[in-house]
């Protein structure tokens, strides 16, 4: 099915729906439109670029991705204050 034809067959079943359905549906759209929607400022993008200097010239040493699971892991297990 071709994105054209799968929007429009959204859009059909979406007229069809209940009120309850239709706002599980619409809170869905604004979650995933609102992970997309955002702008690095240039402090972020002037941040990134030092830090990826840094790692590329080893003067910094970063984590592999289990090091850095295991670290997310500990602090999500941390209580909160």
């Amino acid at each position: 099915m071709t994105t054209s034809a799968l929007r429009k067959k959204i859009h059909e079943y979406i007229d069809k729906v209940d009120d309850s359905f239709l706002i599980i549906v619409h809170q869905l759209l604004e979650r995933e439109v609102g992970f997309y929607n955002f702008e690095l400022t240039d402090e972020d993008i002037e941040t990134t670029n030092r830090r990826r200097m840094e790692m590329q010239t080893g003067k910094v040493e970063g984590l592999s991705h289990e090091q850095l699971m295991e670290e997310i892991t500990k602090a999500l297990k941390k209580p909160s204050k």
